[in-house]
């Protein structure tokens, strides 16, 4: 995504009257994390959240049922998606961030934040462009953001004027931030301290803010029952254009609160409370087509190749064709057997479909489907600590997930004798 480049003079003047504003935003440009392999960067892996590791070479529905645990951490908590990058795992627990080793789930280090308040709650973290760990930190009446050095866990920590959990969304030298800003008068979308970036819009309304995806040019957001898109490259610098602030696209209504989007290829999905699925087109949010799912829809989907994989709250995945099926509404092409709930969006990497459950359980199948009305599945492993409330995560060959009872438990391929 194109960012504009700014004289240091300019930055510094607007920076200096960000307390006026009531809004934060970013003043650096910096470098992206090199591309590779191991890495899950963020909360449903890219900035679109569709769910989709592409790069996953090692498990593949061939060898998925061979899965066994290599390791099991107790005591983290996992309060969000862990993050992955450089051989380490990343994840929140209560007022700290931990960092445990890939391969064999040795803690590195833990970080405890500390604050003058009651304090603290550390939220699902990115990992940023400049390499480190980004994450939320939030307490009853503030909130900011701790940058943590993943080698040695050491941060820093800035106040912002935000409260409240973060929806974070990286893409390029660019991390954007969805939530509520004092002063604002409502949800505020924009890029955080120190990364490159700008400010696209504000003072919309208190309307509950559901979700953020960024894909090219455009970030998806969901408030309350709309569906906003905003066109990234001509939006207003707010350097040059003084509190003016980016407006909608375009904005589709939906009769009940809408899920996180999901972008992919020229369009996005979205889900509604009602357990109706949508995709509109990302150029003009024109409807493409339509699902009605009985059973309901309990999380945001997944989105992969030629598929979307949609939670049921009945314990099923139900799959659609992408491209739609040349009519207005749709039905389901596949359907995977649960057993239970998701507790979470579902998974897809190395043509496999993952999923987390209520009661505990890890279950995979093969993306593309298989001869019968309802596939079953290819792996179902029970993780013993309750609920899944982390994960799954798929990446370099493990499968990360984290239980009700505070676990954070890898499964991966047999090692060789």
């Amino acid at each position: 995504m194109p960012v504009r480049a700014r004289p240091r003079s300019r930055q510094a003047a607007f920076a200096a009257v960000l307390p006026l504003m009531l809004v934060p935003a970013a003043v650096l440009h910096l470098a992206s994390l090199p591309a590779a392999a191991a890495t899950w960067r963020q909360p449903a892996f890219s900035a679109s959240r569709s769910a989709f590791n592409p790069r996953e070479t090692e498990i593949d529905a061939g060898n998925v049922a061979t899965l066994v645990e290599r390791w099991r951490v107790a005591g983290v908590g996992a309060q969000g998606s862990p993050v992955v990058g450089g051989g380490r795992v990343f994840t929140a627990s209560g007022p700290a961030m931990v960092a445990l080793a890939l391969d064999d789930g040795a803690e590195l280090w833990r970080q405890t934040l500390v604050s003058s308040d009651e304090c603290c709650q550390v939220y699902s973290p990115v990992l940023t462009p400049d390499g480190l760990v980004t994450a939320e930190v939030g307490w009853i009446g503030g909130g900011g953001t701790a940058r943590f050095d993943p080698a040695t866990g050491t941060f820093t920590y800035g106040a912002q004027l935000h409260t409240g959990n973060l929806d974070r969304a990286v893409t390029g030298n660019d991390v954007f931030s969805i939530g509520f800003s004092y002063g604002s008068g409502g949800p505020l979308l924009y890029t955080l301290f120190p990364y490159g970036g700008l400010i696209f819009f504000g003072g919309l309304s208190s309307t509950t803010t559901n979700g953020l995806a960024v894909r090219g040019d455009r970030a998806y957001v969901a408030f309350g029952t709309t569906l906003q898109a905003f066109d990234l490259a001509s939006c207003p610098d707010p350097i040059v254009t003084f509190m003016t602030f980016c407006r909608p696209s375009w904005t589709q209504s939906l009769s009940q609160r809408v899920g996180m989007p999901v972008a992919f290829r020229e369009s996005v999905a979205v889900v509604s409370a009602d357990g109706t699925l949508e995709v509109h087109a990302a150029a003009d949010g024109a409807l493409e087509w339509a699902a009605t799912v009985s059973a309901g829809i309990a999380h945001e989907p997944a989105v992969a190749k030629r598929r979307i994989f949609v939670p049921t709250e009945r314990g099923v995945i139900v799959a659609f064709d992408s491209r739609g099926c040349g009519s207005a509404t749709c039905a389901p092409v596949e359907r995977f057997r649960l057993g239970a709930p998701a507790t979470g969006q579902p998974v897809v990497a190395g043509k496999v479909l993952y999923a987390g459950t209520k009661d505990g359980r890890i279950v995979a199948f093969r993306a593309a489907g298989c001869p019968e009305a309802v596939c079953e599945p290819l792996l179902d492993v029970d993780l013993g600590g309750g609920a899944i409330v982390a994960g799954p995560i798929v990446v370099d060959g493990t499968v990360i997930a984290g239980t009700a009872d505070g676990q954070l438990v890898a499964l991966g391929l047999p090692l060789p004798n």
